[in-house]
């Protein structure tokens, strides 16, 4: 029997990579109640600095539950504005 993947708490700044099943890989930042979507999809998974010349075009809120893992942290400092 496969082990479930283990709920992890995550924190704003944490960098997600998702893997999109075809090949692809995609990724997220993780805001204070919500994560924001990078505009970008690689064949291989890239070094998380490398992320912040991206921008995010999709922020949405997604359940905890949802993260299994945490692929980075970013390092720039985010500023965050009403309404993002």
């Amino acid at each position: 029997m496969a082990k479930k993947a283990k709920n992890i708490k995550s924190l704003p700044g944490d960098i997600l990579s998702i893997d999109l099943g075809d090949g692809y890989f995609s990724y997220g930042l993780v805001l204070p109640s919500t994560i924001g979507f990078f505009d970008l999809k690689t064949k291989n998974v890239i070094i998380p600095n490398n992320l912040i010349k991206h921008q995010i075009f999709l922020n949405v809120w997604v359940m905890d539950s949802a993260i299994k893992k945490v692929f980075g942290q970013s390092l720039v400092t985010l500023t965050f504005q009403q309404g993002y």
